[in-house]
Formats: C-alpha cells, sequence, structure tokens
C-alpha cells in the first residue's frame, strides 16, 4: 500500500516541478573517466545508464513533459558500445547518421550543447557532419579517442568550424603515448572559439592547440606530450588570463622543461596549481616549481609526492616565501610514506589559512596545531590566520587529538570555523 501512494503521489506534482527534478537528474549521468595512478595504465571510461531513456519509459505524461523540455536535451553523450557496433548490418549502417542525435538536436531548439564524444565505435565523421550546423550552439565539447593517433582523423573536421559560445574542450587519449605526436594543424584558430575559457588535454599534444588563447582561465594538462620549454613559454605568454593550471607530469617532461638557465614563465593573473608526479627515477616536483612566475598564486595542490620531496619542497618554500606573497592555500593528496611537520612547514606556508590532507597521516599537523608555537629554536606562531581543516581518507585518524587542537585553537582566539572530517578512502579528485 505504501508504494502505491508513493506512486500516486508522484503522479500529482506539476508539470513545472517534474521539469525541474528531469533537468536535475539529467546531469547526473555523464560518462566518467577512471584515471589510474600509472600513465602507462590505460584509462577506462565509467558509463552511467541514461537518466533520459528511463524518464521516457516511466508514463506517457512523463514522456510528453521530457520531449516538451528542451533544456532535458542539451547534453548528448554519443558513443557506442563493441556489442553494438558488431550488430550493425553492414558498413553502410557504421556511416549513417545516428537518428537519436538528430533528435536531440531538433528537441533542444537554440539551447547551448554539452557534447561528449566516445570516438571508438562511432564514425566520428558522420556524427560530426551531424553535430557541425549547431557549432554555434557548442557550450563544451569532450573527446575520448582509443589512443593519440586516432586524433587526427577525430579533429580534421574542425579546421575551420566557428565554436562562438564553446566554452570548454577535453580531449583524451585513453592509451599512454610514445613521445611522438602525429601531424595535426591545429584547430579552433583565428579566433573561431572566442569564448573558450577551459581546456583539458590528457594523454595528447599539446601543440595542437591554437596559442595563444587570450580567454583562457583554466588549463588542465595530464601527461601530454610535452613541448620544449621555450615553446611552452611562447605558448603561455599569450594567455594573460590563466588562473588555474594543473599539471600531471611524468619523467619525460623533466628533460624537455628544463629552464636551463631562461627566465621564467610570468603567470600573473595565476592563482591556482596543482602539480602531480609521476616518476620512476629521480625528478622532483621543486624544479617545476621553479618553470613559472607565479606571484599572485593563493592555492598550491601537491599530489602524490615522496617524503623525501616533501623536504626538499619545505626547502624550496621557507627561501623562496616572499615570491609567493598571497600564497593561503595548501592542498595535500597521498604524500608516499611518513612526513615530517614541524616549524619548516610553518615557515615555509607562513600565511596559511585553509588546509587539505587527502589520504595523508594527519595527526603530525594535529599535534602542530595544539600549540601556540612551534616546540623547537625557531618558536614561530603556529599558522595563527588558519580558520578551515579538511582530512579526508586518513584511515589513522585520531579524533581525540584533533579534538584537542581544535579546542586549544579556540583559546587562542584561532578558532578553526571550518573543519571538514571524510574518514573514507583518499578522493582520487
Amino acid at each position: 500500500m505504501e508504494d502505491v501512494a508513493t506512486s500516486n503521489i508522484i503522479h500529482t506534482l506539476p508539470n513545472e516541478l517534474l521539469t525541474l527534478i528531469f533537468e536535475a537528474g539529467s546531469v547526473l549521468t555523464y560518462p566518467s573517466l577512471v584515471e589510474p595512478k600509472s600513465p602507462f595504465v590505460p584509462i577506462t571510461v565509467k558509463k552511467v545508464s541514461s537518466f533520459m531513456n528511463t524518464v521516457m519509459h516511466v508514463c506517457h505524461r512523463w514522456r510528453q513533459v521530457a520531449i516538451h523540455t528542451p533544456a532535458l536535451w542539451t547534453t548528448l553523450h554519443i558513443s557506442r558500445s563493441r556489442k553494438a557496433l558488431d550488430n550493425l548490418p553492414s558498413v553502410k549502417d557504421f556511416r549513417n547518421p545516428m537518428p537519436w542525435v538528430t533528435e536531440h538536436l531538433m528537441r533542444s531548439q537554440c539551447l547551448p550543447l554539452d557534447i561528449s564524444l566516445d570516438c571508438r565505435h562511432i564514425s566520428i565523421k558522420s556524427v560530426f557532419n551531424q553535430l557541425i550546423p549547431e557549432s554555434h550552439r557548442w557550450r563544451s565539447l569532450v573527446i575520448t579517442i582509443p589512443s593519440v593517433q586516432d586524433l587526427p582523423n577525430a579533429l580534421s573536421s574542425l579546421k575551420k568550424i566557428p565554436a562562438p559560445a564553446l566554452e570548454t574542450l577535453e580531449i583524451t587519449s585513453l592509451k599512454y603515448h610514445d613521445s611522438i605526436a602525429p601531424n595535426l594543424t591545429s584547430f579552433f584558430r583565428g579566433g573561431l572559439s572566442p569564448n573558450l575559457s577551459h581546456v583539458r588535454l590528457n594523454r595528447v599534444s599539446l601543440s595542437w592547440l591554437a596559442f595563444p588563447l587570450k580567454g583562457l582561465t583554466t588549463l588542465d594538462l595530464r601527461f601530454v606530450i610535452w613541448p620544449t620549454f621555450p615553446h611552452l613559454a611562447e605558448m603561455l605568454s599569450g594567455s594573460p588570463n590563466l588562473q588555474n593550471l594543473i599539471l600531471h607530469i611524468d619523467n619525460t617532461a623533466a628533460k624537455l622543461l628544463d629552464r636551463r638557465g631562461r627566465a621564467a614563465i610570468n603567470i600573473p593573473s595565476l592563482r591556482s596549481l596543482e602539480i602531480r608526479l609521476f616518476s620512476q627515477g629521480s625528478p622532483t616536483i621543486c624544479p617545476f616549481l621553479q618553470i613559472f612566475s607565479i606571484p599572485a598564486l593563493e592555492s598550491l595542490t601537491l599530489r602524490e609526492v615522496t617524503s623525501s620531496d616533501w623536504c626538499r619542497i619545505l626547502v624550496y618554500f621557507r627561501v623562496n616565501c616572499t615570491s609567493y606573497p598571497v600564497l593561503r592555500h595548501l592542498r595535500l593528496s597521498c604524500i608516499r610514506g611518513l612526513i615530517s611537520v614541524d616549524s619548516s612547514a610553518v615557515r615555509a606556508f607562513p600565511q596559511l589559512t585553509h588546509l587539505t590532507l587527502n589520504g595523508i597521516y594527519s595527526s603530525a599537523f594535529c599535534r602542530l596545531l595544539v600549540d601556540e608555537k612551534t616546540d623547537d629554536g625557531y618558536r614561530v606562531p603556529v599558522w595563527p590566520n588558519m580558520t578551515s581543516l579538511s582530512i579526508r581518507g586518513d584511515v589513522d585518524l585520531n579524533v581525540n587529538l584533533l579534538e584537542r587542537a581544535i579546542i586549544a585553537r579556540r583559546r587562542m582566539g584561532r578558532a578553526l570555523m571550518n573543519v571538514d572530517l571524510d574518514h573514507r578512502k583518499p578522493s582520487e579528485d
């Protein structure tokens, strides 16, 4: 009886409320990429069932509400399973337009489009033939390819295509590259995408982008085919509005991005920097920090560094802390091994207001926060401006010690206004 009553309530919801529910649900079914820690392991695509497909099969009323709500048809996840590919009657069917894509384009009317392409089992040229007439509506374009060698075919249709509303571009190769990029003319040249502000490249070549990108605010580079240091400097010099930079680096970058006495790349507007180093040898993070002059940096994220590299990082920031006058947010993720946390950490990041620890033994930091000043010869105040502490993925979290730190900070007049705890495994974000 309870299920029947609940069902009746659902069917009495007004169309306006149903529309809002459908709009919220439609953004929850975006396919995600599961990235392994090693760049040499292929990325996998995690798919979820279509929310809209479910809604359309509930009842006639829900179907009619969905059909007549353009906002529900603006997200296109274009892919085909291997099984569906094998079941196609002929090659001609492989190259034919996808009817449901045409249906989405029609029902979305004139609204901006968010497009995701999984190129493994589709005819990318046929799909782009369907999408290009609506390129003026593209808001985001996410392209996933099997390997870097497949990209020229995937992007050959985009050389002269205007995308004036495009804000986000993401390109991912599922397999790692051999550091050799296939020949490919840059796309979106000549101001064809003037509003492009967010670019993410994963395991592909950076040089394919038509730099400079004057409106670029976020650049996310993950194990790409790196250019040389002079080439990188030349590309970034034309992006004066860059605010967020994410670098996932492997051994090949250490040689190519060597400054060799050259001036650092000046990015005066950069507010946030994330560095993740996957090293199978001697490279450390510090040389990559020295690549850039970033005086406006407010937030630094360091992922998967070793305990020895952490010590080098502390030395680097103690020596160069005046070069980062507004650095106030430090995020540390999955540092391997026990790390030393004493006055050197406070002196390296003296202005800290926000500290985020993910997959790290947090007790070392909590012990430090209990005292007003460091218990050594330096006797420096322990982050007097800190107001926020986030601890995630620490299976050995000492709650009693954390409570002592919270109480002690409050008595000092340095209360932690926000404490965020998560006992689950370390986040991959």
